[in-house]
């Protein structure tokens, strides 16, 4: 993780020393150092065009590389506005407290022209959307080939709960004045969240980093009980390390009124949880679209089984693609931690299976699941 400074308040006390006030960090949401962020693109307007997005070493403002977002002009390229889209993961989603969204730039065009924009929008969360407003670089004499930095203020807007992030370019009919071979060139770095320092660090103790096997032993599906259940270790996604675990459902017909469960026995070195606060999961949603009421929902048997609580993803702003964070808190549960024999999650979509499954199959990909609150240090061991 990348930090860097924005604003620096000093209080001089006369005849008494320097009072330096602490300065004011921006919080990272993307550094670019991991993989591409980019979970959508689409152009807007006559929709012509090709947009490729990758990260790179070309350029970078810091660290080793930058996300490249390129559109390549079509015949007639007036009148497109090429739209880049990152979903938020669920752990930097509240942005309270924040002043405004700081983005690095840097312009691969062969000059700049008088009027082109860049502008991001919040989704906070979906389906309520505002944009921040046309940051007109060309005016501004955004120089090109070099790293700059705009800040977009967020003025009264609620970012409670941001969901994603897009940007949108104009060029108005310029296009050709701007590209270089066809292509028209942006880097982004270090987009950061401006006033909002890091959160304290909390930590978690890694029960299943899938690193080490599938670790389900049992599924079922209540309900109608239709359908088939599939679980397996793939590197197709994975949120750290090299794999991560695939929960697929592949769909009845009729496919309403099921609910499917998977199981995992907790070894008995690792069933104490007496300290923690939550449990923590970070997911991935592989499917075809978002539909209002679908849930997750894990149980502990500590040993009696009791569920955590409905997580309705759906109304929360949880869109395909991206590794999402939820974590569900243990505040209100008569557990006794001391014992946790197994986990179970359970899948429910209502009547909306079709609406979200992909080839007829929902697949959910799990990793690091852990429990909050207590340290992998003093712990010592992770499982799979």
């Amino acid at each position: 993780m990348k930090h860097y400074l924005s604003t620096i308040t000093i209080t001089a006390t006369i005849g008494f020393g320097l009072a330096v006030a602490p300065a004011l960090a921006d919080r990272m949401l993307f550094d670019m150092e991991g993989p591409n962020p980019v979970t959508n693109t689409w152009i807007v307007g006559n929709a012509e065009g090709v947009i490729n997005t990758a990260t790179s070493t070309d350029q970078k403002h810091t660290g080793n590389q930058s996300l490249r977002w390129r559109y390549i002009l079509p015949a007639t390229p007036g009148g497109n506005w090429p739209v880049i889209e990152m979903a938020i993961p669920g752990d930097k989603s509240v942005w309270t407290g924040g002043t405004g969204l700081v983005v690095w730039m840097y312009f691969d065009l062969t000059a700049p022209k008088t009027f082109w924009t860049i502008q991001p929008y919040l989704a906070h969360p979906y389906p309520t959307i505002d944009g921040l407003g046309n940051w007109n670089a060309g005016t501004e004499g955004m120089p090109n080939n070099t790293w700059t930095q705009h800040t977009w203020d967020f003025g009264a807007l609620d970012v409670s709960n941001v969901s994603h992030l897009r940007f949108d370019y104009a060029a108005g009919d310029g296009w050709e004045a701007l590209a270089k071979s066809g292509n028209v060139d942006i880097y982004l770095d270090d987009i950061a969240i401006a006033g909002l320092p890091e959160p304290p660090t909390t930590t978690t103790w890694v029960i299943f980093d899938m690193e080490a096997g599938n670790p389900v032993t049992g599924t079922r599906i209540a309900g109608a009980g239709a359908g088939t259940i599939q679980t397996s270790i793939t590197t197709a996604q994975k949120h750290s390390g090299t794999q991560s675990l695939l929960w697929r459902y592949i769909l009845p017909s009729p496919v309403g009124g099921n609910w499917p469960i998977i199981e995992m026995a907790i070894p008995s070195e690792k069933r104490n949880w007496t300290g923690g606060t939550g449990l923590s999961t970070w997911l991935y949603f592989d499917l075809s679209g978002v539909k209002t009421y679908w849930t997750i929902q894990p149980y502990l048997s500590a040993p009696t089984r009791i569920a955590l609580g409905n997580w309705n993803a759906g109304p929360s702003g949880v869109a395909p693609g991206g590794w999402v964070n939820h974590v569900w808190t243990f505040d209100g549960f008569p557990l006794d931690l001391s014992n946790v024999t197994q986990l179970d999650f359970d899948y429910h979509s209502g009547d909306g299976w079709v609406d979200v499954a992909k080839d007829g199959n929902v697949d959910i990909y799990l990793d690091d699941i852990g429990v909050q609150g207590i340290s992998s240090s003093v712990s010592g061991w992770l499982l799979y």
